[in-house]
């Protein structure tokens, strides 16, 4: 990896369909490997505080799934940027 890291993109429906609408290009996704890397300033408490109330959690507890979305914020970013070597499955 080349050690340069952006910050992590914001979650959006737009993203969502510019990978779907992308198309497969390249070569499968066959050879070299895609790296990114990303960085978060922070969590989110409000997103944080919604997807406790949204599974009935306590207001003190972590769970560890909310890390998933943040996870799955950096995948698709990978997948959508331009160095990715193919698009989503059709």
């Amino acid at each position: 990896m080349s050690g340069i890291s952006r910050d992590l993109p914001s979650v959006s429906l737009l993203a969502l369909l510019k990978g779907v609408l992308r198309g497969r290009s390249g070569n499968g996704g066959r050879g070299a490997a895609s790296q990114s890397c990303y960085r978060l300033a922070g969590l989110d408490l409000a997103q944080l505080d919604a997807y406790r109330a949204l599974f009935g959690l306590a207001p003190d507890a972590m769970p560890v799934t909310f890390y998933y979305l943040i996870a799955q914020r950096a995948h698709l970013a990978t997948m959508t940027g331009g160095h990715f070597r193919s698009g989503w499955p059709a």
